[in-house]
């Protein structure tokens, strides 16, 4: 962290810098210090479409579901192995300056995502399974409907195609917890850690699922590494 900050002190407009600080204050469970830092990546270079996922993960994480899927929308649109399919008009409208705040419906929230999850279905149907990118966007949006058994089928397919990607292996623990399965959540946070141990929001996942099944020693162990690695995460 304080070499990033440093760089970026004397490189504020750095783009990857701020993207890769924002991915790493993802990884220390800290959201909205991630979202800041991946919007400053974005100012410095509005297409990088990996910028754009990354601010969907963490939307997602603080409950900005509306935001979120107007992120993921923005990591096809700049993506170029899918220019064929993102020619004409966006689904999320963003002509109102004011887009950030707008209030929208859970209707019509659940409107943008039904519509954004048959698009990139089809895409995947076109261009096939073999893309672990798309394989996690789709489970976000699945994840957001609270299709927890869908997510897990994407989230399943990413850990297939990218088995060394501790991320995906959180996000696979992660619907599992939801469709509480924790045993099957642990099995998959145990992997997260085993590819990266030093990984915040693992270490706080484990301690949650134990706390679920009232294995309090176990639980407090976890939230004290995690704490071990990252002081700042009060919460």
């Amino acid at each position: 962290t304080l070499i990033l900050e440093a760089h970026l002190q004397k490189h504020p407009s750095d783009s990857v810098a701020w993207r890769t600080l924002g991915t790493h204050f993802q990884d220390m469970d800290q959201d909205g210090v991630a979202v800041n830092c991946l919007l400053n990546a974005l100012k410095y270079n509005t297409a990088d479409k990996d910028t754009y996922l990354q601010l969907g993960i963490s939307c997602i994480n603080i409950f900005d579901e509306l935001q979120a899927m107007s992120f993921i929308e923005k990591w096809l649109q700049f993506n170029p192995v899918y220019n064929e399919f993102t020619a004409g008009q966006s689904i999320i409208a963003e002509s109102d300056p004011n887009f950030e705040t707008q209030f929208k419906s859970q209707e019509e929230i659940s409107n943008i995502n039904g519509a954004l999850i048959n698009k990139f279905l089809q895409i995947q149907n076109a261009k096939g399974q073999n893309d672990a990118e798309l394989s996690a966007a789709i489970g976000v949006l699945h994840f957001i409907s609270r299709e927890y058994q869908l997510a897990l089928q994407s989230f399943d397919l990413c850990t297939k195609l990218d088995p060394l990607n501790y991320s995906y292996w959180n996000k696979l623990g992660a619907t599992f917890a939801y469709l509480k399965n924790t045993e099957a959540a642990l099995s998959c946070y145990h992997r997260t850690l085993d590819l990266k141990p030093n990984f915040v929001r693992g270490w706080v996942n484990v301690g949650i699922n134990y706390g679920l099944q009232e294995s309090v020693e176990e639980a407090n162990l976890f939230y004290l590494n995690a704490l071990a690695l990252n002081p700042e995460a009060k919460h």
